[in-house]
């Protein structure tokens, strides 16, 4: 029995993820309009932009499992672990192949982050928002073998999400105040550039 579906939580560190999340915060903390930054509330501002950029790490439901309808599939033995060949090399055989799906709430790209603790190799599924895709194929499918390694697959999968959970804590608990500080700073800006347009005394055009 073997699984066709992609490596998780591998693609990028979580301390690079945070950095990318305060240049993204940093950036549209300047694209925000100068007529909104005078003229509306800035708490109100401040709050939108740090729910843009808080990391709400995935929880998935297990309450909601649910498997697709068994189909016959080729099972091409030199991407198994059951190697048959023939003299004409690895043969293909009919299988089964069964998908279970999870669904999730949080943000999808928090599965490709790697936490400060991960196993390896790492889990694996198919992320399809708003769910996890974990597909199994073999000759010979056994039900409770199946049920059981996705289990383990899941245990492993909550697992990094927990770590991630923690590493993730202390950026969340932040982006309030740095999104205060940003836009504070360029409505200052702003303001300060206004004052001296007045104060030359001329008309602006």
């Amino acid at each position: 029995m073997y699984s066709r579906d992609k490596p998780l939580f591998m693609k990028v560190s979580v301390y690079d993820s945070i950095e990318g999340q305060k240049k993204s915060i940093a950036n549209q903390a300047e694209k925000i309009p100068e007529e909104r930054l005078l003229n509306e509330d800035l708490n109100l501002l401040v709050q939108e932009l740090a729910r843009q950029h808080s990391v709400a790490v995935p929880t998935i439901d297990r309450s909601e499992i649910s498997a697709s309808e068994p189909q016959e599939v080729e099972i091409d033995f030199r991407g198994g672990d059951d190697f048959r060949f023939n003299r004409h090399g690895a043969r293909r055989v009919k299988g089964t192949s069964v998908t279970l799906r999870v669904p999730f709430t949080g943000d999808k790209e928090a599965f490709y982050v790697r936490p400060t603790r991960a196993s390896l190799p790492p889990p694996q599924a198919t992320v399809v928002q708003p769910e996890l895709q974990l597909t199994f194929s073999g000759v010979d499918l056994n039900a409770q073998q199946v049920k059981s390694e996705f289990e383990s697959a899941l245990n492993e999968i909550d697992a990094h999400l927990a770590t991630l959970r923690t590493d993730f804590q202390a950026f969340n608990s932040q982006v309030v105040d740095l999104a205060q500080g940003l836009l504070t700073e360029r409505k200052k800006r702003i303001q300060q550039r206004k004052d001296f347009a007045d104060g030359l005394g001329y008309r602006i055009r």
